[in-house]
């Protein structure tokens, strides 16, 4: 939108024609915009521009759909160069999405920790029983599913590793909306 504003000569309604146009016809985006110019081109007062906005802004419902709508708002009503405006919000958009990435990489950092290396230092602590303390397979098998404290330890690692299973994706779809 920055480009065609710019190739507009400053001017939102030639800005949101062409964005129009250069959208494909599967977008949101597009017919949000489509939505928006026919009611910029026959709104009467205040009221109805507002209200146009809010349609317009109730597409996405992000803080960054709310910034854009303010700007085309001060482009149609007080005849404002909106460049500035624009430009921050692309700068947050960049912003986010650099700390998008750096989320995911630690996201896949823990979901490793917790589906490889838990269970794997769980089977080397037992082979660390067996060699280094001296334990034999019976014993050790006794003291984790026939003491009592040890098939609670058991229980609760199986019912953590099951939360963690099922905890990790709802976190994976977090909206980020600055």
């Amino acid at each position: 939108m920055i480009n065609q504003y710019k190739i507009s000569d400053k001017n939102i309604y030639e800005t949101i024609d062409k964005c129009i146009l250069a959208l494909s016809d599967s977008t949101l985006s597009k017919k949000a915009l489509f939505q928006l110019k026919l009611k910029l081109n026959s709104y009467v007062g205040d009221d109805e521009l507002r209200e146009a906005l809010k349609d317009f802004t109730a597409n996405w419902d992000t803080i960054w759909a709310t910034m854009l709508s303010d700007n085309i708002y001060n482009a149609v009503k007080e005849d404002v160069d909106i460049l500035q405006g624009l430009e921050n919000i692309m700068e947050q958009g960049k912003e986010i999405t650099n700390f998008i990435e750096a989320d995911k990489k630690e996201g896949m950092e823990t979901e490793v920790m917790v589906k490889i290396l838990c269970p794997l230092f769980s089977v080397l602590m037992l082979f660390m029983a067996k060699n280094m303390v001296g334990y034999s397979w019976n014993t050790i098998l006794k003291y984790e599913f026939v003491e009592p404290a040890g098939l609670f330890i058991f229980t609760l690692l199986v019912f953590l590793a099951a939360v963690n299973l099922m905890v990790f994706p709802v976190l994976g779809k977090q909206k980020y909306d600055f």
